[in-house]
Order: structure tokens, then C-alpha cells, then sequence
């Protein structure tokens, strides 16, 4: 499989068609990665440079060169290991610079931040040439809200923040303009739970479920958490109650159910410029503060499998990145899993996929 090589200025300036193994990961909820594994010659360190980027012909992503390892061995030969993200990981450079308080449209939230950060920002140093924001009209995208406040949180992990807390993926593509395109998008349902597209299985009953793995644990379980906010202009700060699902009803929440977290959140202003925040839209920012810090204590619930796509399934033509798929395993245990991540794998042995699912 040949890996294009480009400079920063986007421009092809060479071809690897030869490596020991390749793996390049996909994800849905956050940035990608890759690893090549190689001999080490003169012609593939002038291309393989920090800042460059790669592409192969199987994916739409672009990953960006962040490291490189050369190892020497007598017995073994010389190796080089190249290392790196796909390029939305380069949101992790930006901090949200000002107050940003939202209030509506998702998606338009998502495109304010990243305009008044990295796209248009007021100060043109901030800003990313070539970057821009492409608008989805699919429904599952256009009809989820947002109500937040922020201010100096780091803007990829907001991003990455939101897409997971909303069940939507983020990427960057090039386009034949050679601007980097940052879209949201949704997965499809491919389930039994629905009737609008084909089913796809991943099941031994198919042979196309090579092994699985299933955990499950709620050790570090919250379901509850009081958010203390502003705290710079006098007085009681605010106390917002919230649970981690919006409309949940934490009144529900008792005895050996009730698992309670606190949320310092002295930057959460109760001032947009020199205008008050009305007290309901104030306390849903509050709210959506505490589901963030409530997020970093859910039950893990996995089900991790190696899935055969050559049988029966495609991937990138039955199914992609994002869609929700049915599983099983020899113990009956089933039900919609999300395909978080896709790992292209190229080595001695050929090229072989393998899709991580996640239960939804």
C-alpha cells in the first residue's frame, strides 16, 4: 500500500510504497493515530520529517508526523519508527482565548468555536490557513441544542468533549482545493433495532467474529455532582445541582443509587461582558459544567472484538466508521455496539482491517 507523503504546504513530495508494518487508527469521538515500522534508509528519512503529512489511498484522514525513533541493532538492522495523529489533533494548539457563553444549534456552537479560534479569529496569528468549517444537514446533527460557558479550556478537548457527550463524530478531510475541511458527522443504524437500512452482524454464527472481549464495571460511578460557581464578584456563589443525562431527575437518585461528586467552578461567570446571565440559562451552563466533570466517572462497559470484515461485511462499503452494528458472542451476550475506531493494519502478511466496538 503506498503512503503519500506531504509537506505542511500540502504539497506531494514523495511516495513509500515499502514499509515493515503500518497501523493506522481511525476514531469516531476523537483524533486518530499511526505508527510506521521500517529499515532505516536515506530516501525515507529526507520524506518522514516532523510536520509532514501522510495519506493512503483507503482513508480520507491526513496524519500529521509528530515523532521519530531510529534504532540501531547489529544483528537486527537498523529501524526507524514514525509516529504520529490525524490532523484534527492540532485543535490541542488553541486554548477558547475569551468568554464564549452558547446557547442554541450544536453544530453552530462547535463552528463559533473554532471560527473565533482557529479560522477567523480576531487576532490573525491564531488562525490556521486553509482550515475551513463545512455545515452537515443531516438531523442528527442539525436538532441537538447546547446550552455552556467557556473560557481558556483547551478547544480540541471541548470539541472531542461534545462529540462524545452527543454521540456524533468529528474529522478533517482535504479537499481537491487542498483546505482542510473539519465536518461533523453521525453513524447510521445498522441494527435490529431499526428497519431503514441492512443489518450488520458481527456474531460467530457468521464466522466474521474472530474473538471477543466483554468488561463491564461502576467502581468509580458518579450520578451526582453540586457545581460551586462564580466566585469573583462577592457573596454565596451559585449552587447548581446536576446529574449526568440532561433530563434526569436527580430527585430519583437515592440510597445505594446516589453517588455524589463536587464541581469547583469559580470561572463560571454569572457576567456575559457587563450584561447578567438570566438565572435558568446561567444554571443550565452550570449543569452542562457538572455533566463535563460527571463524564470522567461513568461505568465502563466494553465489548472489544477482532471482527473478520472480508466475510460477509465490508467495511467502507457495509458499514463505516461511526455506525451502530449488532454483535454477539458464544454466550449469548448482545446488543448495538458503536464502531468507535477502525485499525488499518499493513505488514508482511498483508493488509487487514479491524473495527473496536463500543456498547451503546
Amino acid at each position: 500500500m503506498e503512503i503519500i507523503v506531504q509537506n505542511p504546504a500540502i504539497q506531494t513530495i514523495g511516495v513509500i510504497d515499502s514499509v515493515e508494518s503500518l497501523i493506522w487508527t481511525e476514531r469516531y469521538f476523537q483524533s486518530g493515530d499511526f505508527e510506521i515500522y521500517t529499515p532505516i534508509s536515506n530516501s525515507q528519512l529526507m520524506l518522514l520529517q516532523e510536520n509532514n503529512y501522510l495519506r493512503i489511498p483507503i482513508s480520507d484522514r491526513v496524519m500529521v508526523i509528530e515523532s521519530l525513533e531510529l534504532k540501531t541493532d547489529i544483528e537486527l538492522g537498523n529501524k526507524l519508527v514514525v509516529k504520529g495523529r490525524s490532523w484534527e489533533q492540532v485543535l490541542d494548539r488553541r486554548i477558547i482565548l475569551q468568554q464564549t457563553v452558547i446557547d442554541g444549534s450544536l453544530q453552530t456552537a462547535i463552528q463559533q468555536l473554532l471560527n473565533e479560534n482557529v479560522i477567523s479569529s480576531s487576532q490573525p496569528l491564531r488562525n490556521i490557513p486553509g482550515l475551513i468549517f463545512e455545515t452537515s444537514e443531516d438531523l442528527a446533527i442539525t436538532e441537538l441544542t447546547l446550552q455552556a460557558q467557556y473560557d481558556a479550556e483547551n478547544l480540541y478537548d471541548t470539541i472531542q468533549y461534545l462529540c462524545e457527550t452527543y454521540k456524533i463524530g468529528f474529522k478533517t478531510t482535504l479537499n481537491a482545493n487542498d483546505q482542510f475541511v473539519f465536518a461533523l458527522y453521525a453513524g447510521k443504524d445498522r441494527s435490529y433495532t431499526q428497519t431503514d437500512t441492512p443489518y450488520v452482524v458481527f456474531s460467530p454464527n457468521f464466522d466474521n467474529l474472530i474473538n471477543s472481549n466483554y468488561y463491564q464495571t461502576s467502581k468509580n460511578l458518579k450520578t451526582y455532582t453540586l457545581i460551586f460557581g462564580d466566585a469573583y464578584y462577592g457573596g454565596a456563589r451559585p449552587r447548581v445541582e446536576a446529574v449526568p443525562e440532561p433530563k434526569a431527575n436527580y430527585l430519583t437518585l437515592s440510597g445505594l443509587n446516589r453517588r455524589e461528586l463536587f464541581t469547583d467552578a469559580p470561572d463560571l461567570s454569572k457576567y456575559e461582558g457587563e450584561e447578567e446571565i438570566p438565572i435558568p440559562d446561567y444554571n443550565e451552563q452550570a449543569k452542562e459544567r457538572g455533566r463535563a466533570h460527571l463524564k470522567e466517572y461513568v461505568p465502563f462497559n466494553t465489548f472489544a472484538g477482532q471482527a473478520d470484515t472480508t466475510i460477509g461485511f465490508q467495511y467502507g462499503i457495509d458499514f463505516f466508521l461511526g455506525d451502530i452494528v449488532q454483535t454477539e458472542n458464544e454466550y449469548g451476550l448482545q446488543g448495538r455496539t458503536r464502531v468507535t475506531e477502525v485499525t488499518i493494519s499493513e505488514s508482511l502478511n498483508g493488509i487487514r482491517i479491524f473495527p473496536t466496538f463500543a456498547i451503546e
